[in-house]
C-alpha cells in the first residue's frame, strides 16, 4: 500500500459564518426599540424607517444648502462692495493726484485750461464718491470725511487762484504749499487705506470661502456617509424586526403541522403580526380540539365518539337551553354479527349511521348531532 493520503486543511470555516450572522442579529436585536415597536403597526414601522432617512437626507441638504448661502453671501460682498471700492477708490487717487498736478502747473502757468482741468477731475472725483455712497452697506466707510476734505481742498484752490489774481504770487505759492497740500495729503492717505482695506477684505473674503467651500464638502460628504450608515441600520431593523416575526410564524406552522398545536411563537407586537399570532394560537387551540374529535371518531363510520358527545353534551347544557338526548341501537346485533360474521356486521353499521344522519339531516335542524357511542348504539343531541 502507498502512503496515506493526507487531506488538505479547508479554508472555510462554516461556524465562523454563523457566529458572523450571529453577531450581526445580537447587534441589530440591541438596536431594536422593542417597546416602540410593540406599540406600532407594520405600516407604522416602515414609515418609522423612511422617515428616519428622509430626516438624514434633509440635514444633509439642510447643511449643504446653509453652506451654500454663506459661500454666496461672502462672494456678494466681495462683488458688490470690495472690489467697486477698490476700483472707485484707485480712480478718485488717479483724480486727486492729477487735480494736484494741474494744482501745481496752474500755479506756475496760469491758464485757463489747466484750471478747467482741475475742475474737470474734480467733478470726476465728486462722482466716483457719489457711487460710492449707492453701495451697499457703505455706512462704516469715512465717505463724510473724504467729501468734507475733498470740498475743503477745492475751496483753498479758489483762495489760491484769488491770490494769483491780485498777483500775489507769494501767497499762492504758500498757500499751495502748505494747507493745500496738507489737506491734499489727508485726503490721499484716507483714499489710499481705503483701497487697501478693500483689497485686504477681498483677499481675506477668498481665502475664507476657499477654506469654507473645503470645510462644507468634506463635512457634508461626512455627513452623507453618517446618513447612508444610519439609515441602512434603521432600514435593516425594521425590516429585522419584521422578518424575525415572519420566522416565528413560519416555525409555529411547522410546529403546529407536527400536531404540536399548543406551541406558542411568542410574538407580543400590536401590529399585524401580532394579530396574526393570535390567530395562530386560536387556530392550534382549535385544531388540537378537532384532532381530539378525530382521534375520538368511530374509524368505521366517521361519526364523533364519546369524547366528542361528552363535550357537545356539556357545551348544549352550559346553554341552559333545552336539547333532546336520543340514544340508538339495533336489537339482537350480537345474533346477527354471530350468524353472518363481521363484515356484514360492519355494513349493518355504516348502514345504520348514514340512515341516521340522513333522517336528521332531512327532519332535524342544522345544529343537531350526530355520534357513535360505538358498536351498535348511537347518539343524536
Amino acid at each position: 500500500m502507498g502512503p496515506p493520503i493526507r487531506r488538505r486543511k479547508s479554508l472555510y470555516w462554516p461556524g465562523s459564518k454563523r457566529m458572523k450572522i450571529a453577531t450581526q442579529d445580537a447587534i441589530l436585536d440591541a438596536l431594536t426599540p422593542r417597546k416602540l415597536f410593540a406599540r406600532l403597526s407594520m405600516a407604522r414601522k416602515m414609515f418609522l424607517g423612511y422617515l428616519t432617512l428622509v430626516a438624514l437626507t434633509v440635514i444633509v441638504v439642510s447643511f449643504a444648502m446653509v453652506s451654500l448661502l454663506r459661500l454666496n453671501s461672502l462672494n456678494r460682498d466681495i462683488v458688490t462692495v470690495d472690489i467697486p471700492v477698490q476700483e472707485t477708490t484707485d480712480k478718485m487717487l488717479d483724480a486727486i493726484i492729477a487735480q494736484d498736478t494741474y494744482e501745481k502747473r496752474y500755479l506756475i502757468l496760469k491758464t485757463g485750461d489747466i484750471r478747467d482741468l482741475f475742475w474737470r477731475r474734480g467733478r470726476e472725483f465728486d462722482a466716483l464718491l457719489t457711487s460710492l455712497y449707492d453701495l451697499p452697506d457703505s455706512d462704516p466707510l469715512p465717505l463724510k470725511k473724504i467729501d468734507r476734505l475733498h470740498r475743503q481742498y477745492n475751496d483753498l484752490f479758489v483762495k489760491e487762484m484769488k491770490q494769483l489774481a491780485r498777483g500775489n504770487v507769494a501767497a499762492a505759492a504758500g498757500l499751495s504749499n502748505g494747507k493745500l497740500k496738507n489737506k491734499w495729503s489727508d485726503l490721499f492717505e484716507i483714499l489710499k487705506t481705503l483701497s487697501t482695506q478693500a483689497r485686504a477684505s477681498q483677499d481675506g473674503k477668498m481665502r475664507l470661502i476657499s477654506r469654507a467651500g473645503l470645510t462644507a464638502f468634506f463635512i457634508t460628504a461626512l455627513l452623507y456617509i453618517v446618513s447612508i450608515i444610519i439609515g441602512a441600520i434603521a432600514v435593516l431593523v425594521v425590516t429585522r424586526h419584521i422578518s424575525s416575526s415572519v420566522h416565528k410564524l413560519r416555525v409555529a406552522t411547522e410546529h403546529i403541522a407536527d400536531g404540536n398545536f399548543d406551541y406558542d411563537p411568542q410574538i407580543y407586537a400590536k401590529d399585524e403580526i401580532g394579530s396574526l399570532s393570535k390567530a395562530f394560537l386560536a387556530m392550534g387551540k382549535r385544531l388540537r380540539k378537532l384532532e381530539e374529535m378525530y382521534l375520538d371518531a368511530s374509524p368505521l363510520t366517521r361519526l364523533p365518539g364519546g369524547i366528542a358527545i361528552e363535550n357537545v353534551l356539556k357545551k348544549r347544557l352550559e346553554t341552559k337551553q333545552p336539547i333532546a338526548f336520543c340514544m340508538i341501537d339495533l336489537d339482537n346485533f350480537k345474533a346477527f354479527n354471530d350468524r353472518y360474521g363481521y363484515a356484514r356486521g360492519s355494513e349493518v353499521i355504516k348502514e345504520t349511521a348514514r340512515t341516521v344522519e340522513a333522517a336528521v339531516k332531512v327532519r332535524g335542524s342544522p345544529d343537531d348531532f350526530v355520534g357513535h357511542v360505538g358498536g351498535d348504539d348511537f347518539v343524536v343531541i
